[in-house]
């Protein structure tokens, strides 16, 4: 319960901010969050039944507490973490009261962890609220399928990048979005060091590429983020 109640404190924090949803994520069992494993531990910790009936009640009770405030609480799917594959993600939606939990969809994140980034959206539609529109670099993925290399180090070596950049084809993403007239939160970004790379010459070209899909339709471009 004390859990609940420092959830309980950020929410209200949020809400002063004027914030409508509040991302969650699970990291215990994680390969890079989770305090308690060590740097050498490259698998992510998988959920028994029981945890799964536990995790997806505190999830609810987690989903009250934003009901309360007027919020949504959004769950976002991250490689190496509890829910980062199609199955998995599946699972937490069956587990699930669609009236507490909705979806964040990371297109990059799918597409890493095996999936169709537009047919999740398109099997998941009504549970989506928010969606992180970030790119794969194909020969990086590549390469780290091939060395086995952990996710932490993957993103030292740009298998991410902003749309535009990568593989993942956004027109049909976009297009689905534009149809359903979708009303949830749409960012542009990218997992990557900054200390690394400058950030403003990737913005600027998938800004370009965006602006490209989504001339004609202004009324969907003002809700964009990034």
């Amino acid at each position: 319960m004390s859990e609940l109640e420092s959830f309980r404190k950020h929410v209200e924090r949020l809400k002063e901010l004027n914030c409508k949803h509040v991302i969650i994520r699970e990291v215990g069992g994680s390969v890079h969050w989770d305090p308690t494993r060590s740097n050498n531990e490259k698998e992510v910790i998988r959920l028994t039944d029981d945890q799964w009936n536990f995790f997806a009640e505190g999830l609810h009770l987690a989903g009250e507490i934003c009901q309360s405030y007027n919020m949504r609480l959004v769950y976002q799917h991250h490689i190496g973490t509890v829910v980062e594959k199609a199955k998995e993600i599946g699972r937490l939606m069956e587990a699930t009261d669609p009236q507490h939990l909705h979806l964040l969809l990371d297109t990059g994140h799918a597409y890493y962890g095996g999936s169709d980034p537009l047919a999740l959206l398109n099997h998941y539609y009504d549970r989506i609220r928010y969606i992180h529109l970030t790119d794969i670099r194909q020969s990086v993925l590549n390469h780290v399928r091939e060395k086995s290399i952990d996710f932490v180090d993957s993103v030292k070596q740009g298998v991410f990048t902003v749309p535009g950049d990568g593989f993942i084809q956004f027109e049909s993403i976009f297009k689905k979005l534009i149809d359903c007239k979708f009303d949830g939160r749409v960012i542009v970004g990218w997992d990557w060091d900054p200390t690394v790379v400058d950030p403003s010459a990737d913005v600027s070209k998938s800004k370009k590429y965006v602006d490209k899909i989504l001339s004609g339709y202004e009324g969907f471009y003002h809700r964009m983020e990034g």
